[in-house]
């Protein structure tokens, strides 16, 4: 990018699905079947590499604080999302320093 410095935009998307259309006990509802929104994520990744061996690095994951899409679902864990689908922690700030030995 920039000399010795470095950046990455990623973003991640899942396309939407066909809610689950059960109730608690797992019986159908008799109610059409919504549809899960889609949903996308994206990621800044900075890193410094001016030091001999070293890389510093800092992110921020989820960068626009996106939540996760509403679903019905009830078996894989609490109700409100999919943690399949999509991850409900919101944004997350990171940093790291590595050596490489050469």
């Amino acid at each position: 990018m920039f000399g010795a410095w470095g950046a990455t935009l990623g973003q991640t998307y899942q396309t939407g699905y066909e809610d689950s259309n059960v109730d608690r006990a797992g019986r159908p509802l008799s109610v059409p079947p919504r549809r899960v929104a889609g949903y996308d994520v994206w990621d800044l990744d900075t890193r410094y590499t001016g030091f001999r061996n070293f890389t510093l690095g800092f992110g921020v994951r989820n960068l626009l604080d996106r939540a996760p899409p509403f679903t019905n679902l009830q078996q894989r864990g609490p109700v409100g999302y999919d943690p399949a689908y999509a991850d409900p922690r919101g944004r997350m700030f990171y940093a790291r320093l590595s050596y490489a030995f050469k």
